[in-house]
């Protein structure tokens, strides 16, 4: 449970966050989500592929809207109740606005309680969520029908040439095909990122998600199959 008037300090800073926030290099899926559906667009995607950003994109052609970011830790002990209480400091700061952009959304247990009350309402919604807690058919049975999934990934080979700021050429590809799309390693070219990012996959999208026990023997077979990919295995 939390105080009314800390969330509304949460809501202004997120809201001066966001502005702050780089657009980025517009992403190719920007041409088919359309915020207008009176559905819950969900946005899954793997971890730092650029879904935050992608978010900032889409609120670019909002006279008004309200968003929000559930990883913020100042929200610990967020709970079903607290949704009305957000709503109702949303229509204070910002007054009436029919699109609600939600950023993680999945930290939140029932969220789908509150989105699925506010579809009825006639409200939408624009969510993203890591592809662990977003699969299609969970929330087949969270929002029964309510929603539209898009599935966000690391840079094409075209987007990465606006990142970039390149021409398409053999050399230019071969840079891609070695370092991949994701954002914020092309920006900073350090390997610790990828690393950290992998843990992070394994560690919570996979050992917490499954309830698995041994992290190591998980690690061990990520990597065997990343040294091997192309080449048949088998489970033993």
């Amino acid at each position: 449970m939390i105080l009314r008037e800390t969330l509304g300090k949460i809501v202004e800073s997120q809201r001066a966050d966001l502005s702050a926030m780089e657009i980025g290099t517009q992403r190719e899926i920007l041409k088919i989500v359309d915020v207008g559906l009176p559905y819950a667009t969900i946005i899954s995607g793997i971890r730092r592929c650029g879904k935050s950003t992608l978010l900032k994109q889409l609120i670019q052609k909002m006279p008004s809207f309200y968003y929000f970011n559930f990883e913020d830790p100042r929200i610990a002990g967020f709970e079903l109740a607290d949704f009305q209480k957000l709503n109702e400091v949303f229509e204070e700061l910002y007054g009436p606005a029919q699109h609600y952009f939600f950023d993680e959304i999945q930290n939140i247990p029932k969220w789908e309680l509150f989105v699925r009350a506010m579809l009825e309402k006639k409200k939408k919604f624009i969510i993203t969520g890591s592809n662990s807690s977003m699969l299609s058919k969970e929330l087949g049975s969270r929002l029964t029908g309510r929603h539209i999934r898009q599935e966000l990934f690391p840079f094409s080979f075209k987007e990465m040439l606006a990142f970039r700021g390149k021409k398409a050429s053999i050399t230019a590809f071969e840079e891609y095909f070695q370092q991949g799309g994701f954002p914020e390693y092309l920006k900073y070219k350090k390997n610790e990122l990828l690393r950290e990012l992998l843990n992070d996959i394994i560690a919570r999208d996979i050992v917490v998600r499954h309830k698995l026990r041994n992290e190591k023997i998980i690690k061990e077979i990520a990597v065997f199959l990343l040294t091997n990919t192309g080449k048949e295995f088998s489970y033993n």
